[in-house]
C-alpha cells in the first residue's frame, strides 16, 4: 500500500517531463522555422524566462528555495564544470533542432542514452552489465538505421551538407547531455542536495554566459534592423546564409526509416528502463533487517552458570551448554 502513491509520484513526474520535452521540442521549431538566424537569443530569452518563473514560484511555495549567495565567486568556481556543460549541450541541442525537422531530431539526439552509459561507467570505472549494454546496442542500431538515407533521398543528401551538420550537433548535444548528467550527481551537495537551487544556479548564469554570444552573432543587430532601425533585407523570413533554415523539412528527408528507427530506440530505451528497475528492486531486498537466528538467541539463553559437583571444596563456576542427551542427575 505504501509503494503505490510513489509509482504514482514518479509515473506522473515522468509523464509530465515527456510531455513537456515534446511540446518544447516542437514550440522551439517553430520559432526557428521562423527565425533561423536567432538561435541563441532564443535559447537567452529561455534562460531569463526560467529564472523569472523560479522567482515567482518561491513568492508562493516555501519548497521553492533561491540561492541566498548568488555572487559567491567559491560557489562559481564550483559549478563551473555543470555550467559549461549545461549552456554548450543547449547551445548544440538547439542548433540541430535548427537544421532538421522536429521527428528527425529525436534520432539525431538517438545516443544519448548510449553515451551516458558509457559515461557513466568511466565516472565510476566499472563495467555495465550484459542487459545494460543490449539496451544500449538496440538503442546505437536504432539510430544508425534512421540516420541510413533512403535510396530515393541520397541523391538529394549528397548534395546538401545541412543534414550531417545537424546530426554532428546532435551527437555533440548527446554527449553534454551524457557527460551532464554524472555532473549533477557532483554538484548537488554544493547547493544542498537541492535541485531547485541547482537549476537556478545553471539557468541564471548559462543567460550571463550566453549573453555575449548574442551580440557576436549578429542576433541583435538583426532584431534591431527588423524593427525598422536599420537596413534589413528580412534574412529571418529568407533564412540566407543558415543551412537547414526552412519551414519544409531538410533535403534529408528519410522518412520511410524513421518509424523503425524511432521504434527500435524506443524499444531500447524501456528494456533499459526495466533492466534499472529490476537491478533497484534486488537491491533493495538485502537491505531488509535480517532476523536473529533462533538458534543463537537459545544458544545464549542456555549459558547458564553451573557448579561442579566434582570438587566439593571448590565452587568453580563454570558455563556450559547443557547437552539434552546427557542424562539428568539425581537430587541427592
Amino acid at each position: 500500500m505504501s509503494d503505490n502513491p510513489s509509482r504514482l509520484k514518479v509515473a506522473l513526474v515522468v509523464g509530465f517531463y515527456m510531455v513537456a520535452a515534446l511540446i518544447m521540442v516542437f514550440v522551439n521549431k517553430v520559432v526557428l522555422n521562423s527565425s533561423p538566424n536567432l538561435p541563441l537569443l532564443m535559447l537567452f530569452l529561455q534562460f531569463i524566462i526560467a529564472v523569472i518563473c523560479l522567482h515567482l514560484s518561491a513568492v508562493f511555495s516555501s519548497k521553492i528555495e533561491i540561492p541566498r549567495q548568488l555572487l559567491s565567486m567559491e560557489k562559481f568556481k564550483q559549478l563551473v564544470p555543470i555550467l559549461i556543460v549545461n549552456v554548450v549541450g543547449l547551445t548544440f541541442n538547439t542548433l540541430c533542432l535548427r537544421g532538421v525537422d522536429a521527428s528527425f531530431f529525436q534520432i539525431a539526439r538517438g545516443l544519448v542514452l548510449p553515451l551516458t552509459i558509457a559515461v557513466q561507467a568511466i565516472d565510476a570505472k566499472t563495467s555495465p552489465s550484459i542487459p545494460v549494454l543490449t539496451a544500449a546496442a538496440s538503442v546505437t542500431i536504432g539510430f544508425f538505421l534512421g540516420i541510413v538515407p533512403a535510396p530515393s533521398a541520397a541523391a538529394a543528401a549528397s548534395s546538401s551538407s545541412s543534414g550531417a551538420i545537424a546530426l554532428i550537433w546532435g551527437a555533440l548535444s548527446s554527449l553534454m547531455t551524457a557527460v551532464h548528467a554524472v555532473l549533477i550527481k557532483r554538484s548537488l551537495p554544493y547547493v544542498d542536495n537541492s535541485a531547485i537551487q541547482l537549476a537556478y544556479w545553471t539557468n541564471a548564469t548559462a543567460a550571463l554566459m550566453l549573453l555575449p554570444f548574442v551580440f557576436f552573432n549578429g542576433e541583435v543587430a538583426s532584431v534591431w534592423a527588423g524593427l525598422g532601425y536599420g537596413q534589413f533585407s528580412d534574412p529571418i523570413a529568407a533564412g540566407v546564409g543558415h543551412p537547414g533554415a526552412v519551414i519544409t523539412p531538410p533535403l534529408w528527408d528519410w522518412r520511410t526509416n524513421r518509424v523503425s528507427s524511432i521504434t527500435v530506440i524506443l524499444m531500447g530505451s524501456m528494456y533499459y528502463t526495466w533492466v534499472k528497475a529490476q537491478d533497484a528492486g534486488g537491491k533493495a531486498a538485502p537491505q531488509a533487517k535480517r532476523p536473529q537466528p533462533e538458534d543463537d538467541v537459545e544458544q545464549g539463553l542456555l549459558m547458564q552458570p553451573r557448579v561442579s559437583n566434582d570438587d566439593a571444596d571448590s565452587s568453580v563456576t563454570m558455563f556450559e551448554v547443557p547437552d539434552d542427551d546427557e542424562p539428568k542427575r539425581e537430587s541427592r
